[in-house]
């Protein structure tokens, strides 16, 4: 055997090797980085040692990328962190829709002038590359639309802009009940109630969850609709037992003048607790607002 041919076995050996470690410690780091504070910063730790281990590997990259998006808020990390990588992702695969979509969420939660134009175009160059672009877990499917209404809304304050987005992730996601439900929370803050629970409904239809058995719930306790917000908030409570939930049925059972009942689910709120720590929580004042009507009530004439 030749000299280079040797060398070439040892070195590729070793690059095997260092390839081997850094999968490991990307394994290391799915398994912890999910549990609390600490287990973030060891996750970090393996991540970076696998990217050093093995430059050229991407789920190194991009797990680091993601644990950087998703740092916990104690951790102080600038989203602007995974930029770099993402550029050097895309410049060698311009048209995978995902690196621009991190990307956009990198320049989404910056602060730099100018980021929030920049993450719009990442997100317009995903819909170029997939209109219904699945954004995984917390995005889900027509995901650079949605991002971008809420670019319009939260950043911009034009939710015109932001409407329009969303209509056309229901073109194209017609099944995705977040389109319709974020739809739906903006036509309330416009006071837009029909449209509102109307598009809350369609959310229902697919996707039945607490939140949004709960939005409607409160839709229609604003509109004065009791016998419809009770439904909904115990179909809520049905599938999961939501503090929001007992309070908005509670004041729904309180408008009704069922003293009794709306004393119940304030209490199931934690208003009897908080009320005894003297809190001016909402539910201690439902709480106690409701326990002196019922004591006046029982009073003799």
């Amino acid at each position: 055997m030749g000299l280079f041919s040797e060398l070439k076995r040892i070195f590729g050996s070793r690059a095997e090797d260092r390839a081997t470690e850094a999968a490991e410690c990307v394994a290391r780091a799915n398994k912890c980085w999910h549990l609390d504070y600490d287990g973030w910063r060891r996750a970090d730790s393996y991540l970076r040692r696998a990217v050093r281990l093995d430059p050229k590997s991407v789920e190194a990259k991009l797990a680091l990328i993601k644990l950087n998006l998703h740092a916990p808020p104690k951790m102080e990390v600038s989203s602007d962190a995974a930029v770099p990588m993402l550029d050097e992702l895309i410049a060698g695969d311009p048209s995978n829709a995902s690196y621009h979509f991190l990307r956009g969420i990198a320049h989404r939660d910056a602060f730099a002038d100018g980021s929030s134009q920049r993450a719009l175009a990442d997100f317009a160059e995903v819909l170029r590359l997939d209109p219904t672009f699945d954004g995984g877990a917390g995005y889900g499917p027509c995901a650079a639309f949605k991002e971008r209404a809420r670019i319009f809304e939260r950043t911009m304050n034009d939710v015109e802009g932001a409407l329009v987005e969303l209509a056309k992730a229901v073109e194209h996601c017609p099944n995705d009940f977040q389109s319709y439900y974020i739809r739906s929370r903006m036509h309330e803050e416009r006071g837009e109630l029909d449209q509102a629970i109307a598009d809350c409904t369609e959310a229902i239809r697919r996707k039945q969850d607490q939140y949004t058995f709960t939005t409607r719930g409160e839709l229609y306790l604003r509109r004065g609709e009791l016998d419809q917000a009770i439904a909904d908030f115990t179909a809520a409570i049905g599938i999961s037992p939501w503090r929001s939930s007992y309070l908005g049925r509670g004041q729904a059972y309180e408008r009704k003048g069922d003293l009794q009942a709306a004393l119940v689910d304030f209490d199931q709120a934690g208003g009897r607790e908080q009320a005894a720590r003297g809190s001016e929580d909402f539910s201690a004042v439902c709480y106690l607002r409701v326990k002196t009507a019922i004591a006046r009530e029982s009073e003799p004439t």
